[in-house]
């Protein structure tokens, strides 16, 4: 919460938010990096196409909320 407040108030509400969503991008390229590392306890393996489509689900949320913020 401290990091998320220092980025509101250093960059903004918006621009946070939006900086904020683009975990879910990084949650999915370290969940594939550690399954294909081998550490599948910690995530299965998923097939590239699975992975390509997570990455563009994340991506369209991340663009979909940069919209939203800029369509007012």
């Amino acid at each position: 919460m401290i990091l998320l407040f220092s980025s509101f108030a250093i960059i903004g509400v918006v621009f946070g938010n939006i900086i904020q969503s683009t975990r879910g991008i990084i949650s999915i390229v370290l969940g594939y990096a550690v399954a294909n590392f081998g550490f599948e306890m910690l995530e299965t393996k998923i097939t590239k196409r699975i992975f390509v489509y997570r990455i563009l689900a994340a991506i369209l949320m991340t663009l979909s909320i940069a919209l939203f913020y800029y369509s007012k």
